[in-house]
C-alpha cells in the first residue's frame, strides 16, 4: 500500500523476506529485498530501522563469507545508533 502509516511493516517484511532468502542461499535475492527495505525505510525518515537494513545486509555478508564486508554493514548500525560520538 501507498499509505506511510503502514510503511515500518511494510520494510519489517521486506527485510523477513531478505533473511529467509538468505538462509537458503539465494544472495541477490536477499540483497533485492533488503534494498527495498532500505528504501523503505529511508522514506519514512527512521534511523532504528535503517540500522536494522544495516545489520540485515552484515547478516547477508557474513553467510556469504565476505566477513569484512559484514564487520562495515555491523559498525555502520552500531555508529549511527550510538549515544554519543566522538
Amino acid at each position: 500500500t501507498g499509505r506511510a502509516d503502514f510503511r515500518d511493516e511494510l520494510g519489517n517484511a521486506q527485510l523477513v523476506v531478505a533473511e529467509s532468502l538468505s538462509a537458503e542461499g539465494d544472495v541477490d535475492g536477499a540483497r533485492e529485498w533488503v534494498d527495498a527495505a532500505e528504501e523503505t525505510f529511508a522514506s519514512i525518515g527512521s534511523t532504528s530501522h535503517l540500522a536494522n537494513t544495516w545489520i540485515t545486509r552484515g547478516d547477508i555478508a557474513r553467510t556469504s563469507s565476505e566477513i569484512d564486508a559484514a564487520a562495515g554493514w555491523y559498525r555502520r548500525a552500531a555508529t549511527t545508533l550510538a549515544d554519543v560520538h566522538f
